[in-house]
């Protein structure tokens, strides 16, 4: 086992002997013979401390060739040995930490080693963490002759190994096959005795920890009662899928207890691999079909793995864009065939023969299949195995050919249809060959020079370059509008190149008329909508071919930038039908009913579109479109206003001017009517207008008039009287949108006045600062004095739900003033400002603009006015569809918020959104798809309201708890806030965990007969909806480990465990067979393992202790021969019982003295003249008790006396080893006659 370690280079090797460590050993290990120990003959035990300012320490030991060495040490934190030779090279060592099959190099706490050469070797001792280093302990044994015998005690008997059944195939992936080993002892049988074994990787071809079912248990001892001398090691080993070599492994004796040597101390077991790889040679073929006959092909296949007799079948099949057919092959049939290797047997040939030929045709794929039937199975039937390989059959034949797209074409209108014809050739590399072409007319009805573009049949040389497959030939037809029969003709090549032969050198093609077709045309490129009954909309579709019964399927659709929809139509559906042409019809109608309206809008594309031809039919066009104007106009009042002086006297007129836009061509007449208005006091009556009644009329607008206007009649007078107020209301015409239906109308006092003119009444906030609103006020009639009046902004607009408030006002306040005129002066502004802001409000808000309080003798006229501000901002809410989602098991589980949009939805705005860990339990970028955390923008258009927000979190089936993230909101518009910058969303764990716990971890065996329950706890957590289960195991571990036979049955138990569903916690409970044997506290583990899909394992282990709660009492006579004495003083026989086991009880038992052999002692050689006995009591944690016997000493000569003592009738829990001992008492009064 000394081999260098191939990972350590002379670097490594060269840089350690160098180290201040290295060249200030730390200690030597002096191994010491020593008879206490059962498995070695020598043992040292070194104390030590790794100094501050080294990591490691090193330690010398001097080593034999052909023994054993075991190495051990122990730290309070994860301590590391390595073992190197006298150059600083790293040896490879057995890992005692977990036997048989090591762990990463330099993470063992326990060696074993081998050395091949004798010499000073070194020991590496350091820390898995640094930091953490600090005291430990090195103990050392050594086997010599590696016998894992002591060799200073005497040797009674001996245990060896033989492989029973242990070359054996592994079986299928979840399977298990059982491996069984032997161990037989010889020599005195007598007592019970005990030895470990371990399996271990071994041979070229090692096995590994994942070939078994629980690798954790390939270790424990194996104890032999009194009389027992065989028993049997069953190792079970986990069938998989894998292409594989053959695995060795061994099963290693060591550690045999007091009096027990090793003879064969090891047993190989070798894993038979039971599957197959097959390679094939050549990887992929290409052959050459050949000119004639058969072409052979054959094909080596190489088999790896499982070498056992095999037999299968193969096919060869179509593979590829160009597959092959059975044409290809000899017989006209897909080859097949059986495919067989015996016992042993590496490599075997498929042979089958591909037909030659003399056509020119592509290269063609084919797939080569070898396929394992099931046991029992034939051909045809589901395959357990299959192999493939890939081949190419090669066109090895000089042609050329022509072939074309489509046989028939037709015509055209004007620029006739392209014609395309492809020549393939097939030759070998290199060459190049030329071959001219010409068209020719063909049929009853041929076609001529002038059915081609240019007017003459087409012609002309092809050449192909060195590797050019294909060419084309390419001519344009001349198309026409006459109606005339199919016209054929014929694409000919002529004249190869030497060394080529044509083949398909002619191909057929048809010119169709398609001026036969059936078409479509709007009988009006453009129509008005109407406002009233419902126009029609017609289309004519005509056919020249009248002989047959015809179909075809129309439908109205909208077409163009601004399209017909369902509300355009009668019915409020876009219309669609059939029309069918009975024989000799030509002509159909499509007539359809527009919807009229008075909806200013503009022009729309109505396109009817033909489809589903039946019977026959060929299209000519199959589309036509028809514009359908709007006819509405939208009416105003015009800007001015409407006001004037009532007169002194007379008929004064106020004049009313109205505005049209959109459609202009028609003459509209609009009805007005004046009705009284204001508030009371201030209402013009009947008798304020001429003739004493409400004043109506007619207002016309001649065609392409854009504005028209009417004279409202006035009654002068001369009383003093306020400005009254009046409505004008525009009657309702069909096509006519009226906006405004009614504006109030002013009649002034004559005498001066102040009133309001026109401004504007809307305006936008804006985001920050102020925004202007002017307001004009007009001072008329008499200017030549100074007046004044004042001004307030109040939210004393009545009839409306959203009205400004003082905080929309810069200040925070309504503003107010005074405004004064100077002489001649007719007008004055007041600008009012709006503070911007970017709240979400109602769309307006409105406000009055009031004049109040005019100088003296000065009226006012319009003195209100109102206004409204306009919300220019808009709020983002999102809302998540789940606030809480599991995460799932697969590859992605969506996540999505809704982002709704309110206020100002007239423009775009878009923001950036971003998700971040947040909480306890924050998330991270690897649970989300992508490995990164999502971020994103959402872009709002003009009038969109409802976004989605999506991303996906990866599923996994790890236990783990909930995770929380936040998705951040950030505007990035102006104008747009959020209702909230931030949401929490939480990812649920919809894992389970199963873990395990031991009710009482540490019980008393109990006494034989009997049994005692170890009851362990398997409670899962987290979603328990499913049902799920799980397996467990016991495994002997610790120092002193438990073993088959200390349980009910004779075996470790293992079982699965299933919870139903809602399920939280089950309980497995093992029976520990207690007995009468003296042995140390004995640990085992139960450990959990395969656990269904979606189970996770949390606490995985649980140990337990099985007490021993037997002792023993032994007896030993301090001098078993004592001259008796004289009278008074006798001698005093004492005996020391030392107890030993659990001591944690109290045990009794009797004694007593009996006279034995030739020359037995009597009663009266005792004190009392009695014969000696009684009882003894070992309280708790007595562990020895002295006996005393009294011998009664006389003067008389008398042979030597024996007597025995006996212990009897022990306690419940202890034996006595030393049931009886003898005593002797010596004459000492002269000599004895006899």
């Amino acid at each position: 086992m000394s081999v260098r370690d191939p990972l350590w280079s002379v670097l490594n090797a060269t840089s350690l002997r160098l180290s201040l460590a290295w060249q200030s050993q730390d200690g030597v290990i002096a191994l010491q013979p020593d008879t206490e120990i059962g498995i070695g003959d020598r043992s040292a035990l070194l104390f030590q401390a790794i100094d501050a300012t080294e990591t490691r320490d090193i330690l010398g030991v001097d080593l034999t060739a052909g023994n054993l060495y075991y190495f051990w040490v122990a730290a309070a934190w994860q301590p590391v040995i390595e073992i190197f030779d006298a150059e600083g090279y790293r040896l490879l060592s057995l890992d005692g930490d977990d036997i048989g099959f090591p762990d990463l190099v330099g993470e063992d706490s326990i060696l074993f080693f081998a050395p091949e050469v004798s010499g000073r070797h070194h020991l590496r001792i350091g820390f898995v963490d640094p930091a953490r280093k600090g005291d430990y302990v090195v103990e050392a044994w050594e086997d010599v002759g590696a016998n894992f015998v002591n060799d200073l005690e005497p040797v009674v008997s001996q245990v060896s190994i033989e492989a029973t059944d242990a070359v054996k195939r592994e079986g299928a992936a979840g399977t298990a096959t059982t491996f069984t080993f032997t161990l037989r002892r010889t020599g005195d049988l007598s007592t019970q005795q005990d030895v470990l074994w371990f399996a271990a990787a071994a041979g070229t071809s090692p096995a590994a920890r994942s070939d078994f079912v629980d690798p954790d248990s390939l270790a424990e001892r194996v104890t032999f009662a009194p009389g027992e001398s065989v028993k049997t090691i069953a190792i079970q080993v986990a069938g998989d899928d894998l292409v594989e070599a053959d695995e060795t492994f061994e099963v290693r004796l060591a550690f045999p207890s007091a009096g027990l040597g090793v003879g064969q101390g090891v047993a190989v077991g070798r894993i038979l691999t039971d599957e197959m790889a097959i390679a094939f040679s050549p990887a992929s073929l290409a052959i050459a079909e050949g000119q004639s006959g058969a072409t052979p092909v054959t094909v080596t296949v190489t088999r790896s793995g499982d070498l056992a007799a095999w037999s299968g079948f193969w096919t060869v099949e179509g593979h590829g864009d160009r597959p092959v057919d059975a044409a290809d092959f000899v017989g006209g049939s897909l080859p097949l065939g059986v495919l067989s290797f015996a016992a042993g047997q590496v490599t075997a040939e498929i042979s089958f023969s591909i037909q030659g030929d003399l056509t020119p045709e592509f290269d063609e794929g084919f797939l080569l299949r070898v396929a394992e039937p099931p046991s029992g199975t034939a051909f045809g039937r589901t395959e357990r195995r299959v192999f493939t390989t890939t081949g190419t059959v090669l066109d090895d034949d000089s042609r050329i050919g022509i072939t074309r797209i489509s046989p028939s074409t037709p015509e055209g209108t004007g620029e006739g249809w392209l014609q395309a014809f492809f020549v393939h050739r097939v030759a070998p590399a290199g060459s190049t060959h030329s071959v001219a072409w010409r068209v020719e007319g063909l049929g009853s009805t041929p076609a001529t020079g002038a059915d081609f573009a240019g007017g003459v049949l087409p012609s002309g040389i092809l050449t192909f370059a060195p590797g050019e497959t294909v060419k084309t030939i390419e001519f344009r037809l001349a198309g026409d509008s006459l109606v005339e029969p199919l016209e054929e003709f014929l694409v000919r090549l002529s004249d190869p190149s030497p060394g080529i032969t044509l083949d398909a050198a002619s191909v057929a093609a048809a010119i169709l008329d398609d001026d036969g077709a059936v078409r479509v045309e709007a009988l009006a490129d453009q129509m008005e909508e109407g406002s009233g009954p419902a126009s029609a909309l017609r289309f004519r579709v005509s056919r020249t071919d009248t002989a047959d019964t015809q179909t075809v399927d129309w439908a109205i659709l909208g077409g163009g930038a601004n399209p017909v929809d369902d509300a355009d139509f009668v019915g409020g559906v876009l219309p669609s039908g059939r029309i069918t042409f009975a024989p000799g019809e030509a002509v159909r109608l499509v007539s359809v009913l527009l919807a009229g309206d008075s909806v200013l809008e503009a022009a729309e594309t109505a396109q009817i579109a033909l489809s589903a031809p039946f019977g026959g039919v060929r299209f000519a066009t199959t589309t036509a479109e028809t514009t359908i104007l709007d006819d509405d106009a939208e009416v105003l009042f015009g800007r001015d206003g409407i006001a004037g002086n009532e007169g002194d006297a007379g008929t004064t007129g106020i004049l009313v001017r109205l505005e049209r836009h959109g459609h202009l061509d028609r003459e509209v007449a609009i009805p007005w009517t004046v009705t009284p208005a204001g508030p009371n006091g201030q209402r013009a009556e009947a008798n304020d207008f001429a003739g004493g009644v409400l004043p109506s009329g007619t207002a016309l607008f001649a065609p392409g008039a854009t504005s028209t206007s009417f004279t409202i009649p006035v009654a002068g007078d001369t009383l003093p009287e306020a400005t009254e107020w009046f409505n004008v209301t525009l009657g309702r015409v069909h096509g006519i949108v009226l906006p405004e239906r009614a504006q109030t109308g002013l009649i002034y006092n004559d005498e001066p006045r102040i009133a309001m003119a026109y401004s504007p009444t809307h305006v936008r906030e804006g985001d920050g600062g102020t925004t202007a609103i002017d307001f004009v006020i007009r001072r008329s009639d008499d200017l030549s004095g100074t007046d004044s009046v004042g001004w307030r902004v109040t939210s004393g607009v009545s009839g409306v739900e959203a009205k400004a408030s003082a905080r929309d006002f810069a200040g925070g306040v309504f503003p107010s003033g005074q405004v004064t005129f100077a002489p001649g002066e007719a007008e004055k502004v007041v600008t009012v400002r709006v503070v911007g802001d970017r709240l979400v409000e109602p769309d307006l808000e409105y406000f009055a603009f009031e004049l109040h309080t005019p100088s003296a003798g000065v009226s006012l006229g319009l003195a209100q006015a109102s206004g409204a501000i306009i919300n220019d901002d808009a709020l983002v809410t999102v809302t998540p569809a789940q606030p809480r989602i599991a995460e799932g098991t697969g590859l992605a589980t969506p996540i999505s918020f809704t982002a709704t949009r309110s206020g100002d939805i007239s423009v775009a705005h878009s923001l950036a959104w971003s998700v971040r860990p947040a909480g306890t339990s924050p998330v991270d970028a690897q649970d989300f798809v992508g490995r990164a955390l999502p971020s994103g923008r959402l872009d709002f258009a003009p009038g969109e309201t409802v976004r989605t927000i999506a991303f996906s979190v990866v599923g996994d089936r790890l236990f783990e708890t909930d995770e929380t993230f936040a998705l951040r909101l950030t505007p990035t518009s102006p104008g747009l806030s959020v209702a909230a910058a931030t949401l929490q969303g939480t990812i649920l764990n919809d894992d389970t965990r199963v873990s395990v716990a031991i009710d009482a971890a540490v019980q008393a065996e109990g006494q034989p007969g009997g049994t005692t329950p170890f009851t362990f706890t398997l409670t899962r957590s987290g979603p328990l909806d499913l049902a799920q289960s799980v397996g467990w195991s016991v495994a002997p571990t610790g120092t002193s480990r438990a073993v088959a036979s200390d349980f009910l049955g004779g075996v470790l138990p293992s079982g699965t465990v299933a919870f139903a569903a809602g399920e939280a916690e089950k309980t497995v409970t093992l029976r520990v067979l207690g007995d009468a044997l003296i042995e140390p506290d004995e640990s085992f583990v139960l450990r959990l393992h395969s656990p269904t899909e979606s189970l996770q394992l949390g606490t995985a282990t649980a140990t337990a202790t099985i007490r021993n709660d037997d002792a023993s009492i032994t007896a030993a006579i301090a001098a078993p021969a004592l001259p008796e004495g004289g009278p008074g003083a006798g001698a005093v026989f004492t005996v020391a019982l030392t107890r030993s086991g659990d001591l944690s009880v109290t045990h009794d038992l009797a004694w007593s003295v009996a006279p034995t052999g030739a020359a037995r002692a009597t009663q009266r050689d005792f004190a009392g003249n009695v014969l000696p006995g009684g009882s003894l009591s070992f309280a708790p944690g007595v562990t020895t008790q002295d006996l005393t016997i009294a011998v009664q000493g006389d003067l008389l000569p008398e042979p030597e006396e024996t007597f025995v003592l006996r212990l009897s009738s022990p306690s419940a829990g202890v034996a006595v080893a030393t049931p009886s001992l003898l005593g002797t008492i010596l004459n000492d009064d002269g000599v004895w006659p006899g």
